[in-house]
């Protein structure tokens, strides 16, 4: 469970407001059930899409990148575990924002039926070559939810897009370092607080901008446009995450995940020549499937 704390005054309502006023309104709201580990999971949710469709030019109730601009964005989200893709798409279509999705095949239709103008099996087209291929301004920016670019300029130099990610520290030193590492984290975090985890959870000192942000939230969900993700426990939504990340088709060269531009352009992971995105590429790693008695952290030597 989150708890949001010590929150100085700010214009409006505040964030520790609002989330007690989640609290109260979580038996029943829009006349959906929501439990109320849902309603105090919400606020950190609600802040990370929030903060994560401010940095990309889209704050509070804005639909188009730019204040002299009134062309609706267009977004791409990228990954499709966990509950962000599914909140980012109901908030920025709520306010009349264009959302395509890279999805992993399983979650295509749910996501369509949460307003999500296009979504495609990340697997069998590459979002690059799609998008590449059509004319005009086609995308503002790439929203990556299951894991890090190390070179974001180059998804600006291909589709003119900005990027940001919304993978979570936990997921991002699974990706990196494997689970060991990061269940030497959480061990040295538990022992660090005598055993109490909650005594090292961070503590969020709310502003203005937050304030807004929950109150777009909790308004569209009031009216029944947004419907709040389900309780959910973080270490399983992580794996989840990370799952979908080992299982992405990959280069063989360059490991890059299919669809993200990089120096590779990708024909040795189809072994011909021809339309790129017409082909299914290799993967560097089948299924995750394939290593589930390991749990999926097999490193991959150079070369294999």
């Amino acid at each position: 469970m989150i708890a949001i704390l010590d929150a100085p005054a700010v214009q409006g309502a505040t964030v520790e407001a609002l989330s007690e006023y989640c609290w109260k309104r979580s038996a029943t709201l829009a006349g959906r059930p929501w439990t109320h580990g849902a309603a105090v999971q919400l606020p950190l949710l609600a802040l990370t899409v929030a903060s994560a469709l401010h940095t990309v030019g889209l704050p509070t109730g804005q639909s188009s990148v730019g204040l002299n601009s009134k062309v609706p964005a267009n977004l791409l989200i990228t990954g499709s575990s966990g509950r962000l893709p599914g909140l980012l798409v109901q908030l920025a279509t709520a306010r009349g924002v264009r959302t395509c999705v890279a999805a992993q095949s399983g979650a295509c239709q749910q996501l369509l039926s949460l307003g999500a103008a296009e979504v495609i099996d990340h697997n069998v087209v590459s979002f690059c070559a799609a998008f590449g291929s059509r004319k005009g301004r086609v995308l503002d920016a790439v929203l990556d939810c299951v894991g890090v670019e190390g070179t974001p300029e180059a998804i600006r130099t291909a589709l003119g897009a900005s990027y940001v990610s919304l993978a979570s520290p936990s997921l991002q030193r699974l990706q990196e370092d494997g689970a060991l590492a990061e269940a030497q984290v959480r061990w040295r975090q538990w022992r660090k607080s005598g055993g109490n985890e909650h005594e090292s959870a961070t503590i969020w000192r709310p502003d203005a901008n937050a304030a807004r942000a929950l109150s777009e939230v909790l308004e569209l969900v009031e009216e029944g446009r947004v419907v709040p993700p389900p309780e959910a426990n973080a270490a399983l939504e992580t794996l989840e995450q990370f799952g979908e990340f080992v299982s992405w088709a990959r280069d063989t060269e360059s490991g890059r995940r299919y669809g993200f531009p990089g120096e590779s352009i990708w024909p040795a992971a189809y072994g011909g020549d021809g339309d790129v995105a017409a082909r299914k590429p290799k993967k560097l790693w089948t299924t995750l499937g394939g290593y589930a008695d390991n749990l999926a952290f097999i490193e991959v030597p150079d070369g294999d």
